[in-house]
């Protein structure tokens, strides 16, 4: 007997309203576990509305989102739920580089944290500017802030908004 495939994260009617402005509209999504899919689409179709919603972001008006088999909502409040890196991420003005790490590790209870962390950097080009604040980083580099830090938190599901618009092309082809 074969055993049922509980897809990684899943999305099932989900409506979405600006105002009058329906952004989604019966969406319907399955992401499977191990899987890579592209959400393709004009500006505006609704694509960066969808993937707030499916990390917990915005509440849909009508449908729902299950991660494994439980209700999104349901999953733990920090630990296990999809993590968005949105197309132009915001940064704590207080905190530098290695400081927003140690805030991830801290938030999602990581011991032992640093080595990971200093990994990702190097793996994303920024050994080096741990000390510096996001503000001071060009918008790529502080896409890849961004990337390393939801890297470090070790998401179910890593949702990406935009991915290779902020990114040269050698770090667009570079795997972490």
């Amino acid at each position: 007997m074969q055993s049922e495939r509980v897809p990684a994260l899943a999305a099932t009617g989900l409506f979405y309203r600006y105002g009058s402005y329906e952004a989604l509209s019966g969406v319907d999504l399955t992401l499977e576990a191990g899987a890579i899919d592209v959400l393709l689409g004009t500006n505006g179709a609704g694509k960066s509305t969808l993937l707030r919603c499916l990390a917990g972001w915005y509440r849909p008006e009508r449908g729902s989102v299950t991660l494994g088999k439980r209700p999104l909502q349901a999953a733990a409040a920090r630990v296990g739920r999809p993590v968005l890196v949105p197309d132009t991420p915001c940064f704590y003005a207080e905190l530098n580089a290695w400081e927003h790490l140690q805030f991830t590790s801290q938030l999602y209870g990581r011991r032992a944290w640093q080595g990971e962390a200093a990994r990702l950097l190097a793996a994303f080009g920024l050994a080096g500017h741990e000390q510096a604040y996001a503000s001071s980083f060009s918008r790529g580099m502080q896409y890849k802030l961004a990337l390393a830090i939801a890297l470090l938190a070790q998401p179910a599901v890593l949702l990406l908004d935009e991915p290779f618009g902020p990114l040269d092309s050698e770090s667009a082809a570079t795997p972490a």
